[in-house]
């Protein structure tokens, strides 16, 4: 048996646009399937000049992600520190969210913070952050409705929650600007999305003249007053669906 070098293709060799189109090829991302690992990352551990390469055209590519795993996703990819966004200016240019039906509440439900979201708009201009409901899970939710005679309800619920948290995203009052640019929002906790109730969403304010509590049941009428007067003050105050009963959503927490 002779002795032969193995014949590899040598990939680095080739000219910088075609290597451009093969990783555009590489990070490309099926419309319609959630995932919580872009696509071909491994390609970018492969060399430093791949890593150089590829990496910002993977991490720059539209993602859509599972609710469940977007704090994972941020954490690995793009984590806070120092109040700060690592690798913004590797974020995607959008953002879709798949929020499934999950039924009735069960045990404690996710929270997640947008905040990290909301950063990224500021800091890209022409990013979008969606959140929107799978098909599956909402096909299961209508099935429900020769059963349950609140499912009208629910399914407002479903619509009217995820526009909520859009408008959020792409708010520009200067104020609420001025907010968490300052630091003074330091998390916007969302939960109970996708359930059999209300969705909740807590906004966490670093200051100690608001006159707010520290417990999350607490309920009065002067912390209503309080959040009421702060959401309006930032124009958000209008931007809640209460037609539809969101009694609880949002609120206010003094950041710890």
């Amino acid at each position: 048996m002779s002795d032969r070098e193995e014949d590899y293709f040598r990939f680095l060799d080739m000219p910088a646009e075609l290597r451009n189109r093969i990783y555009d090829f590489a990070a490309e991302t099926q419309a319609d399937q959630p995932r919580c690992v872009l696509p071909c990352l491994a390609l970018a551990q492969a060399c430093q000049r791949l890593r150089t390469e590829y990496r910002p055209i993977c991490m720059k590519r539209k993602i859509i992600i599972d609710w469940q795993k977007v704090a994972s996703y941020m954490r690995t990819f793009f984590p806070t520190i120092n109040s700060r966004i690592d690798n913004i200016e590797l974020t995607p240019s959008s953002m879709t969210v798949v929020t499934p039906w999950r039924g009735e509440k069960r045990g404690n439900e996710l929270q997640l913070d947008i905040l990290p979201m909301v950063k990224i708009g500021l800091y890209r201009p022409g990013f979008t952050c969606y959140f929107i409901h799978d098909d599956k899970s909402l096909e299961r939710a209508r099935a429900a409705s020769s059963i349950d005679v609140y499912i009208g309800y629910i399914l407002r619920y479903l619509r009217e929650n995820t526009a909520s948290l859009e408008t959020i995203i792409d708010h520009r009052n200067v104020e609420w600007l001025s907010d968490i640019q300052t630091g003074k929002i330091t998390r916007i906790l969302i939960s109970d999305i996708g359930i059999c109730g209300q969705p909740q969403a807590l906004f966490y304010v670093n200051t100690v003249d608001m006159g707010l509590g520290d417990n999350v049941g607490v309920e009065s009428s002067q912390r209503t007053t309080i959040e009421a007067a702060y959401f309006e003050s930032v124009g958000l105050l209008d931007i809640w669906p209460w037609s539809v009963g969101f009694r609880h959503f949002p609120a206010l927490r003094r950041a710890k």
